[in-house]
């Protein structure tokens, strides 16, 4: 759905004021079948966002102005975040696939009289792995979203509803990862400790690798981490992973409820 940008542009003019330029989103709303095109008003000297109007080739003006404007800067802000996640794709694992093999080594042939210690650390080893790969997998799909409406030239109320709801899946899937590995911290200390008393294994790994994991240099990083994820939430003891990502939901949805409240003052037309 591409509208001729100049037909657009003149619609805009409408409500420009001096010494503004005009920039209008790329991608419409699809409401009823009727396409509404945010338009932000931008102070030409200092780049600030002074005016919003919403416009339409097919439609003077709108009764649902408010909704059509709320689901614009829903979804600006909801592909914002999603875009910010490459970097979490990007986790580097390569130390703790070393200490995974070193782990499944010493399992496979070291008589252990705390198996269980080695066996727990290497389950918190792989479940790393296992939701990196569920992150990965997730935001992949949130992206082919993001590119197949930035191809067709318009999203949905679905389409909206479906990004929003990958953000606390994220927030969610990394939790996982650093509360998993935090509770079990200690399971490392136990490990390096015990390293020379593994007679087969304990040349299998660089000691300062296996160092790297212990409490000492993993332990305040670990909880600025988690207190970084949880500082828009309240997580207790009673909290279930289905409870979490619920606060996650609603401290997002909240969030851009307060954002759209804020921006709705800037909105010159339909008003």
């Amino acid at each position: 759905m591409n509208f001729n940008r100049n037909q657009l542009y003149k619609l805009s003019k409408k409500h420009k004021k001096s010494f503004e330029k005009v920039d209008i989103n790329p991608y419409a709303y699809l409401k009823n079948d009727v396409p509404y095109y945010l338009v932000i008003y931008i102070k030409r000297l200092i780049g600030t966002e002074k005016g919003y109007a919403i416009i339409s080739p097919e439609q003077e003006d709108s009764k649902e102005s408010t909704d059509i404007f709320a689901a614009h800067i829903k979804y600006a802000i909801t592909t914002n975040n999603i875009e910010d996640g490459l970097d979490r794709t990007k986790v580097d694992l390569t130390s703790h696939e070393k200490v995974k093999v070193y782990l499944e080594n010493i399992l496979s042939i070291e008589q252990l009289k705390d198996r269980d210690v080695y066996k727990r650390a290497l389950e918190t080893i792989e479940l790393m792995f296992t939701l990196q790969e569920e992150f990965n997998k997730q935001w992949k799909e949130a992206q082919r979203r993001i590119d197949d409406i930035n191809k067709k030239g318009f999203f949905s109320e679905d389409d909206l509803e479906e990004l929003m709801s990958y953000i606390p899946t994220f927030n969610l899937i990394q939790y996982k990862q650093l509360h998993k590995r935090y509770i079990n911290r200690e399971d490392f200390d136990f490990i390096y400790e015990n390293r020379y008393h593994l007679k087969q294994s304990k040349s299998l790994i660089d000691i300062k690798i296996l160092k790297s994991m212990t409490s000492p240099y993993v332990k305040q990083e670990l909880e600025n981490l988690l207190k970084k994820l949880t500082k828009n939430i309240v997580v207790t003891s009673f909290d279930t992973y289905d409870s979490i990502h619920q606060k996650w939901e609603d401290t997002f949805k909240r969030g851009l409820e307060d954002r759209i409240e804020k921006e709705l003052k800037l909105l010159r037309y339909p008003s």
